[in-house]
């Protein structure tokens, strides 16, 4: 359920960054900011927006699921793609059967993704 509200989130981030300038700004701004992999300052790039925020918010989704949500479906699905488990101490086997049963999930979560890196 919560990788569903993210995908709504996502594509409705990057539905208002395309026909709202304040939007885009803010969000590119935030991207700018949190150009670091550290969880703290991905977090609190949130609360410095909470405009970008509020998509996640309305799907009922926490910073924490903001943040970390994205990261565990990529690196998920990233591991299932190594040959000989060569990312088993990166990702729980959970996360890959989770990956590996929801394939169409998985790419509306990519084409999300897509539109928001996409949209100007």
């Amino acid at each position: 359920g919560k990788v569903t509200r993210y995908i709504t989130a996502l594509n409705a981030l990057a539905m208002a960054k395309r026909s709202d300038p304040q939007i885009a700004r803010e969000y590119e701004q935030m991207e700018n900011e949190a150009a670091t992999n550290r969880l703290a300052d991905m977090r609190s790039a949130y609360s410095r927006h909470p405009q970008i925020f509020a998509f996640f918010q309305r799907q009922n989704l926490t910073v924490d699921d903001a943040v970390v949500l994205p990261l565990a479906v990529v690196m998920a699905g990233f591991a299932t793609t190594m040959p000989g488990g060569q990312m088993a101490d990166t990702v729980s086997p959970a996360q890959l059967d989770f990956v590996r049963a929801n394939g169409p999930l998985m790419e509306r979560f990519q084409q999300a993704t897509s539109a928001l890196e996409g949209s100007p």
